[in-house]
């Protein structure tokens, strides 16, 4: 997946406008983010998936990547796990 067009879609935004990717990371163009946040503009990134570029910048809010925390889900690993347990012993 490729950024598209990504310091022109920067410069059409509102100059405190939020973005929130929950999808890839590698739908927003971590440089040009950080460069545009450099150059002055006071909006925010919400992301669960942060490139290195971005994980410290004070204007990136990263938060858990719970896309697969549900009760089936942690079930399913937990046996996962226990059968590897099993196998291994």
């Amino acid at each position: 997946t490729q950024p598209p067009r990504s310091e022109e879609l920067l410069a059409e935004m509102k100059n405190d406008a939020t973005i929130l990717n929950f999808a890839r990371g590698e739908l927003v163009d971590s440089a040009a983010l950080k460069a545009h946040f450099d150059a002055g503009h006071k909006g925010k990134y919400v992301t669960d998936f942060p490139e290195d570029l971005l994980w410290d910048h004070d204007q990136a809010i990263v938060i858990p990547h719970l896309g697969a925390s549900t009760e089936e889900a942690e079930d399913a690993a937990a046996a996962m796990a226990a059968e590897t347990i099993m196998r291994f012993l």
